[in-house]
């Protein structure tokens, strides 16, 4: 994980995870921020507090699909 995670790398990393898990985007957010348009936001252009971004990247992280 990154010590200071950007929006940038939370949305590599939850792209990541969609490919890895084999899961949807909107799964991807449910699990990552309880939110099903999260990586849909992102993609857009969303950004998020650095506070915000370190928590989602750890979330990412716990993901059991390796």
């Amino acid at each position: 994980m990154i010590d200071q995670p950007t929006t940038a790398d939370v949305l590599a990393a939850a792209e990541a995870l969609i490919e890895r898990a084999g899961i949807t985007a909107t799964a991807a957010g449910r699990y990552i921020a309880a939110d099903p348009k999260l990586v849909f936001d992102l993609r857009k252009g969303r950004r998020l507090r650095p506070s915000t971004a370190q928590a989602f990247a750890r979330r990412i992280a716990e993901h059991p699909a390796k």
